[in-house]
This record gives structure tokens, sequence and C-alpha cells, in this order.
């Protein structure tokens, strides 16, 4: 005790030292042992977190393979399989295929879902295709009685389930790129009867599967490898690890080799976690499948029972940088308590130097004075309460603001503020003796403030006052809360208009993309990266040579170009992208990055693609209708005085000549029709007719004609078949399907029609079949076995004149009289077509609510008239004189005119005298509709018959509501216009 001899103040100041420096002592030992504490609690946390994350990735595994199992379970036993099983008709295989494409589409984890017969040969096979998938054509069904997955599965007894290893998929003797991980599973089918007919086989991608390791991973401290019971790796801590058993260069590359010593404490405990040299391992046994029996009909399965492991590694390097941050934290909290000790050493200095200074009050009273100003000038607000909560002092900036105040308390003052309920208690920091700090809202002058609330320690460490420190933030709150609106409003707007923003860092060639980047490419930042390559990838693969070009031009040639291109999302969904970009530059002026956009077209390029075929379509229909018109008018004077010198003529060679431009004429008449048909001009009739019978006439119609090496058949699964339309027009468009079907088949094949029912929704209109209107529907559709059509081709496969036929051997109005007849009763027509794989055209029809009465004709005769007077108004003049010679020369009165206005004059004078008037639709000054309703007004009586180049149309129809009585098409025979105009007179046979 000698350093406390010295007397008085002088002997405790010289103490002080030594008391601090045995502090300190003390706290460095107990944070010693505190540290180990510590570094034991870490070790033991990662231990923890690693062993949930392992048995979550467990559990996950368990479940994906228990599904497939289920799976399978379940395809064995439905009724499709269990009917081609019993019967292997073509219908039942159709069904049995619909259900496995059904089944591959949805689940889209199955690269293939397989029935092969006992014998090893495929009978059925659909492939996924990446999201595409199809059935496979049975001449490229295979033989796999060879395979190992076959021969195992068809060994096991009913129930029983074959899980072969996880490996890579081969193709063609070599390993397929990009690489996919694949598990078969197989089991055996039987018929009802229980005799063994084959083994239905999965192929299971089990990507997925392995991608959420990745997944996990990437959100865990340590690198997570499955490895399967031979040690080689399927999912390893580096990707050169993988799959060595299937490289002959990497037989090597095994959890054996690496880890020796570690690989018998996870064989043998199967679940733990164990602390290295290497760093922290934990393991848990993954069992491919259950023995238990897998339902009420399933036997014990023969799957591989030694199973996987799942294995984490923490690094060694982690486990140090762990404990280098718990060793900084207690060297930063041993600083801090020697600052904290230090800080009281000073302020008991400063203590006994004001005590020793006390006399100076003069110079004090200056100090303070000049600290009082200072108080006073600062403009945030300061008030310092004493313990019984009133005010000790406030400086000017706050008695000018609480200056209405009457109180001086505490927790009046505080009142004014909105948001200090539950702060402003000042007795609370006597206890505490905490600093508080708040941002608090003033109910008086309506604005922000950062508040803080400090005690001040006496000596014993009881706090002697509290100072409260107001600063004005009201503009900060504002321009934060102005730029939180705006960036919400950015990324709204980023969603709404699927645009995201990208920058490129010319310095360092990196790439960053904002949030609905990653949403437009349906993936995350970590697989998109911050490089070109990382983007590529996406890239469609016929446009990667054009983006490597652009990307090239801006990063060295400092070019940038607005341009489209297309992407694959890791969902196999092809969408179309808009770039664009702009330079940025430094101070000199120097280019140092690219800013710009990303904005998902997919919908805008799909709706232009089908506006420009519609308009396209379109613009030729109106051609086409203009053409047939003008040519029926043509035809009408060819085949009519033809047939009129025909009549007159002896037989001899002039006669024959004459027979064959009839004929030819006729044949020109048959391709306007077509012509008019895909112009839409209007069809023939519109009444409830039954679809299903006229596909059976329309079979019955192609038996007595087709080669018998061309199987015809007919699924018609739809429950209502009625529409609204024109049979023989309908009839047509079959047939032509049907010969264009056979014809693609000059070897032999099937034609399949089919039907069922659909409701339209407005999701399909929208995004699939925009022509179409909401409601029930009826699909129509025709496929064959043939050669299929190019994809080249294709959009211009309903042109008119467009064809694939050898010259002389079609016309190419065949498809593109399909086109217009199914678009006139408001349908659609689509194809889809895989070359080797044939064509499919599916129509599309409107069903209608009414049902089928179909009438008895009744028959009556009349005497026949021929000294009426009839009106002919047509501005063709050939076809005016046509109908006035051939009327002329059966014995009627002609009046022919060809201006409509001169026609209503003379009928207005001679109408009594006038039996009937025949009206062209389309003609100039006045149309057909027009001048009906002037005769009607004149003759309410009027009868009227109406002819037109077009086809029967709403026009046509119109005239008909409106009191005409039949309707005649250009071109028309002379017995056709003599037959028409004897029924309109009462003078020929008839149909009530």
């Amino acid at each position: 005790m000698g350093i406390f001899r010295k007397s008085g103040k002088a002997g405790i100041w010289f103490g002080v030292p030594f008391i601090l420096v045995l502090i300190l002592a003390i706290i460095a030992v107990a944070m010693f042992f505190d540290v180990e504490h510590e570094l034991g609690l870490s070790r033991e946390s990662m231990q923890e977190n690693d062993q949930t994350v392992v048995n979550l990735l467990k559990n996950n595994t368990q479940q994906q393979l228990r599904i497939v199992s289920s799976d399978l379970k379940t395809i064995a036993k439905m009724q499709t399989m269990v009917d081609y099983l019993n019967d292997p008709q073509s219908s039942n295989k159709i069904r049995f295929e619909k259900d496995f494409f059904d089944i591959c589409q949805n689940r889209g984890e199955y690269d293939q879902i397989r029935l092969v017969a006992t014998d090893g040969m495929e009978v059925i096979r659909v492939n996924y295709n990446s999201g595409l998938p199809n059935i496979v054509n049975e001449k490229d069904l295979q033989d796999k009685k060879h395979r190992y997955y076959f021969t195992k599965s068809l060994e096991l007894p009913k129930g029983g389930i074959y899980i072969s290893p996880l490996d890579l998929n081969i193709e063609n003797k070599a390993i397929e790129l990009p690489f996919k991980p694949m598990i078969r599973y197989g089991t055996p089918v039987f018929d009802s009867r229980g005799n063994k007919k084959g083994v239905l086989l999965l192929n299971y991608l089990a990507g997925n599967m392995l991608n959420y390791f990745e997944l996990v991973e990437s959100n865990s401290l340590g690198a997570i490898s499955l490895v399967n019971e031979n040690g080689y790796f399927l999912h390893g801590f580096k990707n050169e690890d993988e799959w060595g058993f299937m490289f002959p260069g990497k037989k090597n590359s095994t959890f054996i080799n690496k880890f020796p010593q570690l690989w018998k404490t996870v064989t043998t405990e199967k679940n733990g976690s164990l602390v290295t040299d290497d760093g922290i391992f934990t393991y848990a046994r993954l069992n491919i499948l259950s023995s238990r029996v897998l339902g009420e009909d399933f036997e014990k399965s023969k799957a591989d029972e030694s199973g996987w492991f799942i294995i984490s590694h923490i690094s060694q390097d982690m486990v140090d940088a762990r404990n280098e941050h718990i060793y900084h934290s207690s060297l930063i909290s041993f600083i801090f308590i020697f600052g904290g000790l230090a800080l009281v050493f000073i302020i008991f200095y400063k203590y006994q130097s004001y005590q020793k200074e006390k006399e100076k009050d003069a110079f004090l009273r200056d100090a303070a004075q000049e600290w009082l100003d200072t108080f006073n000038s600062v403009e945030d607000m300061i008030v310092i309460f004493e313990k019984t909560g009133h005010i000790k002092q406030a400086n000017r900036a706050f008695t000018q603001c609480f200056k209405p105040l009457e109180s001086s308390l505490c927790r009046d003052i505080f009142r004014c503020f909105a948001n200090m309920a539950e702060v402003c208690n000042t007795c609370n920091i006597f206890n505490d003796k905490k600093i508080m700090r708040r941002e608090i809202f003033s109910q008086i002058d309506k604005r922000w403030y950062d508040f803080i609330a400090t005690p001040v320690i006496n000596d014993d460490g009881s706090v002697r006052e509290v100072i409260h420190s107001f600063r004005d933030i009201t503009m900060k709150k504002l321009s934060q809360q102005e730029l939180a609106d705006k960036e919400s409003f950015l990324r709204r707007s980023q969603s709404i208009g699927k645009i995201g923003s990208w920058s490129v860092d010319f310095a360092e060639k990196k790439i960053c993309y904002s949030e609905e980047v990653c949403a437009i490419f349906d993936t995350n930042p970590d697989i998109l990266g911050d490089t070109f390559e990382g983007l590529i990838k996406f890239v469609h693969k016929d446009d990667i040579k054009d983006v490597t070009k652009r990307w090239q031009m801006m990063v060295s040639d400092n070019i940038m170009q607005n341009f489209n291109f297309r992407i694959v999302t890791n969902a196999g969904i092809e969408k179309v992208l808009s770039v664009q970009g702009e330079f940025i530059e430094n101070d000199a002026n120097n280019i140092v990055r690219v800013d710009g956009i990303i904005q998902d077209i997919t919908e805008k390029h799909l709706l232009s693609e089908q506006l420009r075929q519609s308009e396209k379509l379109k613009s030729v229909g109106q051609l086409a209708g203009g053409i047939a018109h003008d040519f029926n008018n043509q035809l009408a004077a060819i085949i009519g005085y033809g047939e009129m010198v025909y009549n007159k003529l002896d037989e001899g060679p002039l006669k024959k000549y004459c027979e064959y431009i009839v004929t030819s004429g006729k044949s020109a008449a048959d391709l306007t029709k077509q012509l008019l048909a895909f112009s839409r001009k209007g069809q023939q009739k519109c009444v409830p007719l039954d679809i299903h019978k006229l596909v059976d006439e329309t079979i019955a119609i192609l038996m007595r004609s087709i080669d018998k090496r061309i199987k015809i058949e007919r699924v018609l699964n739809a429950e209502v078949s009625t529409i609204e339309g024109d049979p023989s027009f309908l009839q047509n468009a079959l047939l032509n399907l049907c010969i264009n079907a056979r014809d693609a088949m000059p070897e032999g094949g099937t034609i399949t029609i089919s039907s069922e029912n659909l409701q339209i929704n407005e999701y399909t209109i929208k995004h699939v079949l925009q022509e179409l209107q909401p409601g029930p529907h009826i699909l129509l559709s025709v496929s064959d076995t043939g050669a299929g059509i190019p994809k080249d081709i294709q959009d211009r496969i309903f042109d008119p004149f467009f064809t694939t036929k050898e010259e002389g051997k079609g016309t190419g109005m065949g498809l593109a009289a399909v086109f217009g007849t199914i678009k006139q009763h408001n349908g659609s027509v689509s194809l889809y077509s895989e070359e080797g794989c044939g064509a499919r055209f599916n129509i599309y029809l409107p069903l209608t609510g009414q049902s089928l009465n179909v009438d008895k004709n009744t028959i009556k005769k009349v005497e026949r008239k021929l000294t009426a007077t009839i009106m002919v108004v047509d501005d063709e003049r050939i076809v005016r004189d046509l109908a006035k010679d051939i009327l002329t020369e059966v014995g009627y009165t002609v009046i022919a005119e060809a201006d409509p206005n001169k026609a209503v004059e003379i009928f207005r004078d001679k109408h009594s005298e006038i039996d009937l008037v025949l009206i062209d639709i389309i003609m100039p000054g006045m149309s057909g509709g027009e001048l009906l309703k002037v005769l009607m007004a004149i003759e309410p009586e009027v009868k009227v018959l109406v002819a037109s180049g077009y086809s029967f149309n709403e026009n046509a129809q119109m005239m008909l509501d409106s009191g005409a009585l039949e309707f005649i098409n250009k071109p028309f025979l002379p017995t056709t216009l003599e037959t028409a105009v004897q029924r309109a007179l009462g003078c020929a046979e008839s149909v009530e």
C-alpha cells in the first residue's frame, strides 16, 4: 500500500492509474474465457444450421421421388391404360396416347413416358421436348429389350417398382448436352385378366431436384454435395467433380478419394456431424425409396436400398472467418471498455482541475455567458430538464417555438408531438441513463425533428439532468418520401410495362440489372449473373450470333443499336424482348458506360404477327372477291350464250366445241365460288345442322374414291354438335382437308376426323384464338400421318393460289376456300404440323342452341305461264342482254335497263303491266336493296328476283327479308333462270 502513502488529494490522484490497470487486467481475463465460450457456441450453431439444411434437402428429395412413384402407380391404374391392354384397338390407343400427352405436358418433369411390350418393343412413347411434348410416330418407336431398366422392370411382380441409378442421359452412344440428369422408373402392367402385357416406364428429369440443391446451397454457409453409394458426386462441391462414373478421365473424382476416413464414418453412422481439420462435415443418408408396400396391390419395391448421401461441408477457412469475427468483436469491446475507463479518468481529472480553479469565479462567469450566447445562437432547439421534469434551461429557438405553452413540464411539452407518447417519459432516462434518439413530428409548427435526449451524469453515477435537442429535418423527410414515392412508381411502372433497366460498366465489362429484368427472364440475379455469358445462355439459339455481334459493336466500337431478340426461359417459354440503350460520358467526354432498358414485347409481337396475317388475308380476300364478282358476270355470258348455241346446233364438231366451252365456263365458275368462299362475301345458307352427320356423309363420299391403303378413323367425342351454317360449303371444306391429307400419304396411312366440345373464354380469345367470340364451341380436327408441312411455308398455307403440288395437280384454292368458309361461319382454322409427323387442321365453330327440325317438303305443280312482262335491271350489259335473250326466246316480254334510276321511272309508268323484276345487287348510283325499297313503295305486291356475282351474303338476305322471292347466283344457266322465273310467277313446280 505504499502507493497510497501520500496524503490528501495528491495520494488519491496517484492511486487512480494503478486501479485502472488492475481493472483492465481483470476484464481481459474474463473476456478470454468469454471468447472461448463464444467460439464453442459458434461451432455448435454452424453444425445445427447445417444439419437443418441437410434434413431439408433430404425431406424434399424423398418427397420428389415419392411423387414420381405415386405418378407411376396412378398411370399404371388409368382406365385408358386398362382399356388399351384389354383391347389395343386404335381408338383406345388414341385416348391412351392423349392421356400420356396430357401428363407429360402438365407435369413437366418427365422427359419420356413409354409403354413397352413384353418383347421389348415400344408401343407408345411421348417425348417432353423441353415443354413441347409430342406423340412419337409408330415408325420411330424403338426396341428396348436389351435395356437394363426394361429387363429389371419386366422381372417384377404386379405392383413392383424398379428405380434406376441417377445418371446422365445418353443419346446415340454419347452423353447428351447440355447434361440431362435422369432417373428411370419402371413397373410391369397387366390387363384385367392378370396377363402381363409389358412395362410402363417414366424418365424422370432430375435436373429440378439438383437445381434445388444449388438454391439451398446459395443460401447456406456450407458447400453441399449429393453422393451415390459408390462415392461418386451427383452434385459436387465443385462442378468438375460431378458424374465421375460417366467419364473415363474422372473415375478417381470420388468422395472416397478426397475424404477416405470421413467416408467410413458417413457410411457407418449414416447421419451426423463431424469437425475435422478440413472443416465441419454434416451428412445424412437418403433412401431412394422406402421398402414398405406402396399401396394395396403393390408388393415390396426392388429399388436400390443402399441410397445416397447428402453431405454439407463448411470449410476451415469459413470457420476461421467466423472465429476471427468473434476475436474482432471481443477486441472492439475491450477497446470500448478501455476508452470508457479512460473517459472516466479524464472526467475525474477535469473535475479536480475545476475544483482547483474554483477561485476564478469571474472567469467562469464570462465563460458561462459565452456558453449561454452560444447556446441561444444554435438553430437547433435545445432544452434541459431537471429530474423533477421541469425545464431548467432552454435556448431561444425552443422558447420561440413553444412560447404559447404555459406549462414547463416535460410531459406537457411532448404532448405537442404526434409520435412521442411512448418515449416522452423523461423520468425513464434518469433511471436507464441511456441516450434516446427518435424522429418526431410537431403538432404546433407541423414539422419533423431529429430528437436526441442525452442524460448528464453526476460523479456518483446518478443523472443530474437531461438535455433534449431538436434538429429540423422536415426537408430531409420530404425528400426521402418523394424519393421513395418515385422509386415505388418506377418499380410499378416497370412491372406494368414489363420494362427492366440495365447498365454496362465498360471498365469492368459487367452488367447490372433491375429486379424486373430478372422477372422477365424468369430467373434470379445469381443465375443471370453480371457478365455477357450469363445473358447469352438464355438467348434463342437462332439469335445468339446477332446478339453477340451487337454486344461486340457496343463494347468495342461504341455503336449502340436498338434491336429485338428472343430468349428461352428455364421453363422453356420463348419470349421476344426489345433492347434500347444510350451511352453515358464522363467530364472528359469519354464513354464510361451504357444505360438501357429491356422490354418484354412477346404479346405485342404475337398480336402484330396475327394482325399482319389477318390484314394480308383480308386484302387478298377483297381482291379475290372483286375479281370473282366481275369474272362471274363474264362467265354468265359465256355459259349462257354457249348453252343457247349448244341447244340450237345439230350433232357435229361445232356442237362438241360448244360443249367444251360450256364445260370450261362451269369449271371457271367453280373456281370463282372458291374465291368467293375465301373472300367471305357470304354463305349460301344459314340453317341448323349436325356437324357429326356432315362428317359421316363426307366419309361415305371419300370411301367410294379414296385409296384402299388409306384408313379413315372417326373419333367424335363432342356431346353437342349442332351449328348454324351452309351444309354444302362446310362439306366442301371438309372434303378439301381430307383430299389434302390423302395427297400427303401416297403410300397409304390414316386420316383421323375427331371432335370435342370446348368452352372458349376471354383468356383463350386474348392469347390464342383472337377471331372467336366467348361461348361453347366444337373443335373439329382432321389429321393425317403423312410427311407433314415445312415450317417455312406454314404461314402461307391458306393463301389463295399457293400450292406445293406439281403443276397441273392443284389450283391452290382448296385451303383458301376452307379458310374463307370457316371465317364466314364465325369460326377459326389453324394448322399444327411437324415434318415427318403429319399435319393436323383444327376447325373451331360456335355451337347453336337451336334443335334440328326437318319439315317434310310438299310439292305442287302449276301450269307454265309465258305471257308475262319482265324487267331486267343490271349495269353489266352482257349479263343484261343474256337475261333478255334467254327470257325472250321462251316467250316473255322483256324490258332491260342499265340505270336503276331510269328503271324506277319505267316501273312508275308501267308497274301494272310488269309481272316480275330481276335486280342485280351491286350497281352504281343505287344498290339493289335501295331499288327494291323504291319499287315496293310504288307497288307493294311487286315480285322481285335477286341476282349477284357474289355468293349469297347479308345484302342478299336483307333483300329476301324485305320481300324479294329468290336469289340467283351468277353465272346462271338458261334453264336455271327460266325455272326461277316460273317459280316466281307461280307457274312452275315449287316447294312449300
